[in-house]
């Protein structure tokens, strides 16, 4: 599937902003006919911007050059989470706006990963950006998506009920219910700076390196 439509990274490039997507288990494994292979736990929806061709990196190259992160070039600011931290560690900068995804087991979602790997992953990764000379600029936001999980553990109240109770409910047989055994919610970090130069940085934390538009 190929999505037409303008997503923030093509607002990002119409504006000259750097920007990447970072997802831990973005590297390929092996190629095969041509066909980029990654990691069993490597999942698409967790590199959403593989779904518009303006922003997708299919065959899951890297960057160019270390100075080519956050820029336009092969790698088409999609990248691992590896690629940037190797960056950082020789002296390079992040994008002004920069999206990280952590691996399945480190989302927080019930399904595959704990409260406690999730607040690892984000603990590790904002005492990581503390250390960096942009500290000063940051600012972090941390947000949820999905509903459910671990921490939904007392159901709200239902406001406006279905106009088709035999089909859609909140309450089910086993399978139809969205839970917290089959959903979850998945924590995500994002950075913003107000610098000199008005950058900023996002960063979103939360698996497949199928061809996105089979």
């Amino acid at each position: 599937m190929r999505m037409t439509s303008k997503n923030v990274g093509d607002l990002l490039n119409a504006k000259n902003v750097t920007w990447g997507w970072f997802y831990t288990d973005f590297d390929p494994v092996a190629t095969v006919n041509g066909v980029a292979q990654c990691d069993s736990i490597y999942n698409a929806h967790y590199a959403p911007f593989q779904y518009w061709a303006s922003t997708a990196n299919p065959h899951h190259l890297p960057p160019s050059s270390a100075d080519m992160i956050g820029q336009t070039d092969q790698a088409n600011h999609q990248y691992s989470l590896t690629t940037l931290w190797n960056m950082v560690a020789e002296g390079g900068t992040l994008p002004a706006v920069t999206f990280l995804k952590a691996t399945t087991s480190q989302t927080g979602h019930p399904a595959d990963s704990t409260p406690l790997a999730e607040q690892a992953f984000l603990v590790q990764t904002i005492d990581f950006l503390e250390s960096l000379p942009q500290w000063s600029d940051m600012a972090i936001l941390i947000t949820y998506d999905d509903s459910d999980g671990w921490y939904d553990h007392v159901m709200p109240p239902i406001v406006n009920t279905s106009a088709d109770p035999a089909n859609d409910a909140l309450a089910g047989p086993p399978g139809f219910v969205w839970n917290s055994r089959e959903w979850g919610i998945q924590s995500s970090l994002r950075l913003r700076t107000a610098s000199a130069s008005h950058r900023d940085f996002a960063l979103r934390q939360t698996k497949f390196c199928r061809p996105h538009d089979k």
